[in-house]
């Protein structure tokens, strides 16, 4: 029997003379994934970056989900007719202590792992900012709690960017774009588990500057971490080789450093069981951001983009989620 999904989007006023958020557009559309699996996507556009929120599923048959925020008000149509395939329509109410409650009725039951809510920052003043609600037929994988990381500082590098691409695999595959892809999830998951996650380049470019020696660029990685004064920092690549059949998966730490071979050892573990890759083990190793890091530090070797079948699940968005998701499990087993 087919369920219905209420998402309610709560958003309180706080006190003294705070603006009142505006929500001021509700849209919809449907969405595919790179492994063809249909989505429902809702944007809800909102004067105010959204913050604050809490989901959870509720109802007599779990198809009750819940999103709270602070402090908004309905700009827009109350009401958003929907194409009837996932879901049937959204309704806006006012709830009570001024809160706005927005409910999407979906036509199947859902569990927590069904959905996923993202914030979209506008790039000028100018335009909206989005709440994002990704609801799926089939459920996500995800593998657990992340709670130990709330109140940690941590930087993610990911590998190369601008003028240096990394390794390049037989079909052209750059692992600069790999290992950005894979650092976004990342710190998308433990942002919202309550981590400060700072990337050492959010986009395709030298962290240092144009035309930069391979010291300045490394050091200013680093020094990322340095000045932020994180609890941990994690470089992310792709391995390569001469030889196409070297493969797997290997994590790295400073000489002589047990707090980053206790990092290393807690992300190799859960990369090798969530991935099914070789387990190559952990290594210490003198690479430049390790050594000039001041807190652990460690460097993960994805998979071998030199190798064809590696490189072919490092440029699919679900291996690179699940190579995320093992990452982000091992740096929460690491603060446990």
């Amino acid at each position: 029997m087919l369920g219905v999904l209420l998402i309610s989007l709560v958003l309180p006023t706080t006190v003294m003379a705070a603006t009142t958020n505006a929500v001021k557009e509700l849209s919809y559309t449907q969405q595919k994934t790179e492994d063809n699996e249909t989505y429902l996507q809702i944007k809800i556009g909102m004067k105010e970056v959204p913050t604050d929120y809490k989901a959870t599923v509720q109802g007599m048959v779990n198809n009750v989900l819940e999103i709270k925020l602070p402090n908004a008000k309905l700009s827009t149509k109350k009401n958003l007719k929907l194409d009837g395939k996932m879901a049937d329509f959204v309704q806006v109410n006012k709830a009570k202590n001024n809160l706005l409650q927005v409910q999407i009725y979906a036509k199947m039951r859902l569990s927590e792992n069904h959905y996923k809510i993202s914030v979209v920052k506008a790039k000028n003043k100018k335009d909206l900012n989005y709440l994002v609600v990704d609801i799926y037929a089939k459920p996500l994988l995800k593998y657990g709690d992340l709670s130990n990381v709330k109140g940690k500082t941590i930087v993610i590098d990911p590998g190369h960017g601008g003028s240096d691409s990394g390794a390049i695999g037989p079909t052209g595959i750059m692992e600069k774009d790999i290992t950005l892809a894979i650092a976004k999830k990342v710190q998308q998951e433990l942002s919202s588990a309550g981590a400060k996650v700072i990337l050492t380049r959010t986009t395709d470019v030298d962290v240092f500057g144009p035309n930069a020696s391979a010291k300045d660029e490394l050091l200013a990685r680093a020094n990322v971490g340095n000045n932020n004064n994180a609890d941990i920092f994690v470089s992310i690549h792709c391995n390569s080789f001469t030889k196409p059949q070297a493969n797997g998966t290997q994590t790295f730490y400073n000489v002589g450093s047990v707090p980053g071979a206790q990092l290393a050892k807690d992300i190799q573990e859960e990369m090798v069981k969530n991935t099914k890759l070789r387990d190559r083990g952990i290594s210490q190793a003198r690479f430049f951001v390790l050594r000039y890091s001041h807190m652990p530090a460690c460097l993960v070797e994805t998979a071998f983009i030199s190798n064809p079948q590696e490189e072919q699940i490092l440029n699919t968005n679900k291996w690179q989620q699940v190579m995320a998701d093992s990452i982000s499990q091992g740096i929460n087993k690491y603060f446990a």
